[in-house]
């Protein structure tokens, strides 16, 4: 259990981007759109924030809202959380750098 779940007193709903084992690309379907496995009811924290993030491809997207998740599942750019996909992923290590949770920046 993290540090970090005592203060997650919120619940979202968490779908994971279902990735290529061998090349961590996503899954398509026959429409040509990634595919997520079926939401996962989880606790957070959700507060409503303007910030500009920078994504992976280099572009600066503005921001509405932030979640923050404990370290059980592994969270990354192209999950959703309540629908949004992630843009930006923050991780919250310990001291002994195993992850504690994830700052998470929704479109």
């Amino acid at each position: 259990m993290s540090r970090m779940t005592k203060y997650l007193k919120q619940r979202c709903f968490l779908e994971q981007l279902v990735r290529d084992p061998d090349t961590q690309k996503p899954v398509l379907d026959a429409y040509g759109e990634p595919q997520h496995q079926p939401p996962q009811v989880r606790a957070c924290r959700r507060e409503k924030v303007i910030k500009d993030v920078h994504t992976a491809t280099g572009s600066i997207i503005r921001v509405d809202t932030r979640y923050y998740l404990d370290g059980t599942l592994f969270v990354d750019a192209g999950d959703r959380v309540d629908g949004r996909e992630v843009i930006g992923v923050e991780e919250y290590t310990n001291e002994h750098g195993d992850p504690e949770g994830y700052l998470v920046y929704v479109t």
